[in-house]
């Protein structure tokens, strides 16, 4: 499976928090929303869709990943893909 395609809905220069949102597509048939780039106290990072759900128990909330991969490999493929393509733009951006 090859990333095909990323398209930014959002994207904002490197600061703390989010800085940007973004679609990828697989193969040039399946697509992923709200893929985001976080500049963290790493670096800049990305992260996958996900919604907040309650503990019924303790009653919490915590964050499940709606969509992701499995396997480190494929995760850094995307990681890769995701953060060249914000970093060539945010390039143009500040040209």
């Amino acid at each position: 499976m090859k990333v095909t395609s990323v398209r930014f809905d959002y994207i904002h220069p490197p600061r703390k928090g989010l800085c940007a949102r973004a679609t990828i597509v697989f193969d040039n048939c399946f697509a992923v929303h709200n893929i985001g780039v976080l500049n963290g106290r790493k670096g800049l990072c990305v992260t996958y869709p996900n919604t907040g759900a309650v503990e019924e128990e303790t009653g919490s909330k915590r964050y499940v990943d709606v969509a992701h991969p499995i396997s480190n490999s494929f995760s850094k493929t995307i990681s890769d893909k995701v953060l060249k393509e914000y970093d060539s733009i945010v390039s143009k951006m500040s040209n």
